[in-house]
């Protein structure tokens, strides 16, 4: 298979450019749903990806289940779509709505398809602040460490206590400790 080198303009477009000539393509492609799920979260940023034809942009760190309603929204306007009447040829909802389902499914369990833990969803940044946790450090020696501010790893801790279901960084620490992300 070639790389995408080989392929002349791919490696020179950006998200954006791909949903601009998506939106400019003809029926069905142009009435593709899509969402922007991207590390650039600015305002201007967002709004670039609206211009561009974006249905919804979502910035990392994301909540998956925030992603999870993103997508059904996305699914209910496709439904609506086919029952108003519109040209929505080729678009098959009960293939959609299946993947729909399995995307949750992926999203809500603890082990995804290939039963790795669902700690590979975890950040790199989100890795290291646990092992700062992991060595009993402050959130302002992980973030002088890390070039980042305190509230920044603040921000980190509480998205891995979220991820994780624990409610205190101890129990972070045995869960990272179980799931062998960590050793003390």
């Amino acid at each position: 298979m070639p790389d995408d080198s080989s392929v002349p303009g791919i490696v020179d477009k950006s998200g954006l450019d791909l949903v601009s000539k998506v939106r400019s393509s003809p029926p069905p492609l142009s009435r593709i749903p899509i969402i922007m799920l991207t590390a650039r979260g600015l305002t201007q940023d967002r709004i670039e990806g609206y211009k561009s034809g974006a249905d919804s942009y979502l910035s990392k760190p994301f909540d998956p289940e925030e992603l999870e309603c993103i997508v059904e929204s996305c699914l209910e306007r496709s439904k609506r779509d086919v029952v108003g009447g519109l040209e929505n040829k080729g678009a098959d909802v009960s293939a959609l709505q299946a993947s729909i389902d399995e995307i949750k499914d992926i999203l809500t369990s603890s082990r995804s398809v290939t039963g790795e833990s669902k700690v590979a969803i975890l950040t790199p940044k989100e890795k290291l602040v646990l092992e700062g946790v992991s060595e009993g450090r402050m959130n302002k020696e992980i973030a002088a460490d890390m070039g980042i501010s305190v509230r920044s790893v603040e921000r980190h801790v509480t998205n891995l206590l979220e991820k994780a279901g624990k409610g205190s960084r101890t129990e972070l620490l045995r869960w990272a400790v179980e799931e062998g992300l960590v050793e003390i």
